[in-house]
């Protein structure tokens, strides 16, 4: 493949050039439990492929904002790659993927863990009053 480049690790104004330069993230990451890259890539505007797994599995829309491969199926990751579609489309997902991150703030997680904390008190045998 033409025009790919492996950046390692970047920072600051680095960082913020490599997502503006790019048209796509492809994060390959199996075990990484929240992937802060793939919020960052889409609050870029850029689409992300990446497997159906942790922040990508919660965030990503398959075909909108970037493509989810299967955990663990590296042919099926390795042919999205190849099936990229225009740079026009790539756009086009990239502001979905924008969108997406914009709407997700903090209130979502934040409700979720108080359910969990409620949960939890719910089911506890401890008598909390």
């Amino acid at each position: 493949m033409r025009n790919v480049v492996f950046t390692g690790s970047l920072r600051g104004h680095e960082l913020a050039t490599a997502y503006a330069s790019a048209d796509v993230f492809v994060f390959a990451s199996q075990v990484e439990t929240f992937g802060n890259v793939v919020l960052e890539a889409m609050a870029s505007g850029l689409p992300v492929i990446a497997y159906d797994y942790a922040c990508a599995h919660q965030y990503l829309v398959h075909n909108v904002s970037g493509w989810l491969s299967p955990l663990g199926q590296k042919d099926h990751f390795i042919q999205q790659i190849y099936q990229l579609p225009s740079v026009q489309q790539l756009r086009e997902m990239g502001i979905q993927a924008c969108r997406k991150v914009q709407q997700s703030g903090w209130q979502l997680p934040v409700q979720q863990l108080e359910q969990a904390f409620y949960q939890v008190v719910k089911e506890s045998s401890v008598d909390f009053t």
